[in-house]
């Protein structure tokens, strides 16, 4: 049972189902089976109440270091898209390591789509060689004893006016 004696999977009772934006039922489920026992998967569905407000609040919008095999899923961005104000600035970033290579790939596939599909412009993608220093040789670029990253900056399409007629 979760924290007030609710289980895994159940909304707090003051929140209800389906109320704002929603996070998805994978990542639910996720945290649910990770911090069994803790207040934790709760804490997270009162996002549904309050997500919505949110809507095209935010100038710009960082997510550094977070965007990581294991860390902030992909399909994080139609969100992040959603809170940023059209016009507004994305900046991100992910490694380059042998670890998260495919994660990256997965990132870069998604930012891709976005693009495609008008959402926002690149403005920037710039590898930094030098991005953290390594925890192991396997994970170092080239050997030097660090691992590489990159750079993202996106800026949100303004939304298009609708002439009147």
């Amino acid at each position: 049972m979760g924290a007030g004696g609710r289980g895994a999977g159940q909304l707090a009772p003051s929140v209800p189902s389906g109320a704002g934006m929603g996070l998805p039922a994978a990542v639910r489920e996720r945290v649910a089976a990770v911090h069994r026992g803790s207040a934790l998967p709760e804490r997270l569905r009162l996002y549904d109440g309050w997500a919505a407000r949110y809507e095209q609040h935010y100038d710009a919008v960082t997510v550094v270091g977070a965007l990581g095999e294991g860390q902030v899923p992909s399909t994080v961005l139609p969100e992040l898209l959603r809170v940023t104000k059209p016009g507004g600035f994305l900046c991100l970033t992910t490694r380059s390591n042998p670890s998260n290579l495919r994660y990256k790939a997965e990132l870069e596939a998604a930012l891709g789509q976005l693009e495609q599909s008008r959402a926002w412009q690149k403005l920037l993608a710039q590898e930094v060689e030098y991005w953290e220093r390594a925890t192991t040789e396997e994970e170092s670029t080239q050997g030097t004893g660090y691992i590489s990253g990159v750079v993202y900056i996106y800026q949100k399409c303004p939304v298009p006016h609708l002439e009147e007629g």
